[in-house]
C-alpha cells in the first residue's frame, strides 16, 4: 500500500505547465481558517501522479486502478515558481474502502505555517468531488481534455 510521502515530489507532472485556477476555486479546498486574497494572488496547481498511473490518468481512464495516487500541489504564483505550502491528494483504495464514493481516500496537508495532515474519508473533499466529478471517478481532470481526446482518437476508442 503506497502512501503520500516526501519523495512524491519527484513523480511526473500530468501536464507540462501549472494549471491556473480562479482564486475562489483555489480556496474551496482550504481549511476554513485559511484565506488568500488580493490583487497579487494568482493561484495555480501542479498535479502529479505515481508513475504507474500516469497514462491511465492522462487518458482519463475511469475507474482508475487501485493504488493510483494523485497529488495536487497548491501554489500562490501562477507559474508555480513558489514552494507549495499546501497539497491535496487522493489515493484509490481496494474495493470496500468507501464504495459510496469511489473507494478514494482523501489527504489534505499544509507544510507552512505549521505542518498539518488530515486524511481519510474527508467530508469536505467528498462533497465537492461527488457534486462535480462523480461521473469521472471523482477526478476533475478538465485540464486534460485535449490530451485525453487525442489519446482516445489514437487508440480508436
Amino acid at each position: 500500500e503506497k502512501d503520500v510521502g516526501a519523495d512524491d515530489v519527484l513523480w511526473p507532472e500530468v501536464i507540462e505547465m501549472p494549471v491556473k485556477v480562479l482564486p475562489q476555486n483555489s480556496t474551496q479546498c482550504l481549511r476554513p481558517t485559511l484565506k488568500y486574497h488580493g490583487p497579487h494572488f494568482k493561484p495555480a496547481i501542479v498535479v502529479r501522479t505515481n508513475p504507474e498511473s500516469l497514462e491511465a490518468f492522462q487518458t482519463k481512464q475511469s475507474p482508475m486502478p487501485v493504488g493510483t495516487v494523485v497529488i495536487k500541489e497548491k501554489h500562490e504564483e501562477e507559474d508555480a515558481s513558489d514552494a507549495a505550502n499546501e497539497f491535496g491528494a487522493m489515493i484509490k483504495r481496494e474495493p470496500g474502502y468507501d464504495p459510496e464514493h469511489g473507494d478514494w481516500e482523501y489527504v489534505y496537508g499544509r507544510i507552512s505555517p505549521g505542518v498539518t495532515l488530515e486524511r481519510g474519508k474527508l467530508a469536505n473533499c467528498i462533497a465537492c468531488h461527488e457534486a462535480y466529478a462523480k461521473d469521472r471517478d471523482y477526478l476533475f481532470r478538465s485540464y486534460l481534455q485535449d490530451k485525453g481526446d487525442l489519446a482516445q482518437a489514437r487508440s480508436g476508442r
